[in-house]
This record gives structure tokens, C-alpha cells and sequence, in this order.
């Protein structure tokens, strides 16, 4: 592996570790009440993905809304549901009021 390819993998490393500790800053301030303070980690979290590209894991993708990017809270901030006629669960933010689905079919299988 040449230098270039290793520094742009050890800033990966350093952004996704990040990202994971903003997130969960921002599940302990939405379990303190504190969901304005959330939804501005997450909004860190998504800047520091935005701009050194890296993928956030899909168990921190799913907890905060796709489109105004506020952190979800079952039962504060967002309502979930699970269709089992479709096999998805259905989560909408209760801000925004738009819904995201994601199946709960095993990919592969």
C-alpha cells in the first residue's frame, strides 16, 4: 500500500471514529431531554461525513431522520411502526413528518 492510500485510510479511521462518539453524545443529551443539543451533534456527525466521505455504520444511520437530519427518538421524536404485510418497519420524524422504511428482511437469504 503506498503513503497516499494509508493516510487517506487513517483519516477514515480518525472521521468514523468520530462520528461514532458524536452519536453517542447525542443519544445521552436526547436521553437528558436535551433534544436541540442532539440534533446539533448530528449535524456535526453528517459534516464530518460529508466532507471526508466515509460511511456512517447503518445502526448510527437509522437513528436520526434523512431528510432534516433530527435525531429520532421513539415516542418524542419519531413514531415507529412495523409493517409485517410489507416485512418493514416504518419510522416517521415527528418533525418534518416524512417517513423512511427499512426492510426487515436479511439481505443474502
Amino acid at each position: 500500500m503506498n503513503h497516499k492510500a494509508r493516510d487517506r485510510e487513517k483519516r477514515e479511521n480518525i472521521a468514523l471514529e468520530r462520528i461514532i462518539r458524536l452519536m453517542e453524545f447525542a443519544d445521552k443529551e436526547a436521553r437528558g431531554g436535551n433534544l436541540e443539543q442532539a440534533g446539533r451533534l448530528v449535524e456535526l456527525a453528517r459534516k464530518i461525513n460529508t466532507k471526508t466521505k466515509t460511511r456512517i455504520p447503518k445502526e448510527l444511520k437509522n437513528r436520526y431522520c434523512k431528510h432534516c437530519y433530527c435525531y429520532l427518538m421513539p415516542g418524542k421524536t419519531s413514531k415507529t411502526r412495523i409493517n409485517s404485510r410489507q416485512k418493514r418497519v416504518e419510522v416517521t420524524c415527528l418533525k418534518c413528518s416524512r417517513q423512511m422504511y427499512y426492510s426487515t428482511k436479511k439481505r443474502g437469504c
